[in-house]
């Protein structure tokens, strides 16, 4: 369609339909609506059933032979009562999310690569004396700068993985030592404890505080690349038909639709970078819950 559109406005319209365009964008955009819809109300009804089934197993492990009594007596993991909770909505949210993201730039790449290729068409340069003949050069393009922007991706965010752990332990410990005073009022109030638990919070809180400003940090980095990453590859398959176009080789629709191939393409083979802060937080949770399942496990046998 943006083919078609924008070489109607490149001859202004004298050989084309602006209904039938139009008609043509408003059933792609009843589509696009229909499955948008459809999908986000599947993705939360398979969230909640399968928190319904991880919690329920967790749940039993957990208090099955004074277990909760054991870990508690070790003092690892800390705060299960927060890997139940919270980290198993995280982990099946974030799986979920990944998961549906990688089958969409599947589907675009599929889709899509054949239209970049054909796009292409063949390219001759002459190095050294020497005649190369590239096919496909735009598929080849998008490639490379994927997999060097995702090798920069892993040194600027690395990490990232380490600080998300350290976040929700953190946030955790706040959480409980605020419900110690809930729990505790009388006891507290009795023997004037406040001043002690205030200066508990506030050690907590700082732990957060800290974190948060390490995360700052890492992440600045990070978005300073992914951001440049996005700019650039939004211009990269403009100046690379540009040579084509202006030899009149290829109309300013072909541009328009290579443009938008390239972007799908890429968005494929740049996957890892553009999930590479979705990845770091859910290996993070998936940490956490390994490490309180492997507590459990070894427990020995009262």
């Amino acid at each position: 369609w943006s083919k078609d559109f924008f070489d109607a406005l490149a001859d202004y319209f004298q050989h084309a339909s602006i209904l039938s365009l139009a008609a043509r964008y408003g059933s792609y955009t009843a589509l696009f609506v229909l499955v948008i819809v459809c999908n986000n109300w599947l993705k939360k009804k398979l969230i909640i059933r399968c928190r319904i089934e991880m919690t329920h197993k967790f749940e039993q492990a957990w208090l099955a032979r004074s277990a909760h009594y054991r870990l508690s007596l070790r003092g690892e993991p800390d705060n299960p009562d927060q890997r139940i909770a919270e980290d198993i909505r995280l982990l099946i949210e974030q799986s979920l999310e990944l998961l549906l993201s990688l089958l969409q730039n599947i589907t675009y790449f599929f889709s899509f690569i054949v239209i970049l290729w054909r796009l292409s068409g063949v390219q001759t340069f002459s190095i050294g004396g020497h005649s190369v003949t590239i096919y496909g050069y735009l598929v080849w393009i998008a490639l490379g700068y994927a997999l060097v922007s995702s090798i920069f991706a892993h040194i600027f965010g690395h990490r990232l993985h380490a600080l998300n752990v350290e976040k929700q332990r953190a946030e955790a410990d706040y959480r409980t030592t605020l419900l110690r005073v809930r729990e505790n009022t009388e006891q507290i109030a009795l023997y004037q404890g406040e001043n002690a638990e205030q200066t508990r919070m506030q050690q907590r809180f700082q732990s957060i505080v800290n974190n948060w400003r390490r995360l700052m940090s890492q992440e600045f980095r990070l978005e300073t690349f992914t951001t440049s990453y996005f700019r650039l590859g939004l211009m990269i398959p403009v100046f690379a038909v540009l040579p084509v176009y202006l030899t009149h080789q290829i109309s300013l629709g072909a541009i328009m639709q290579a443009r938008a191939a390239f972007g799908y393409v890429l968005d494929a083979f740049g996957w890892f970078v553009d999930s590479y802060r979705q990845l770091v937080a859910w290996s993070a949770t998936i940490e956490r819950l390994w490490t309180f399942q492997q507590n459990l496990h070894q427990l020995p046998t009262p």
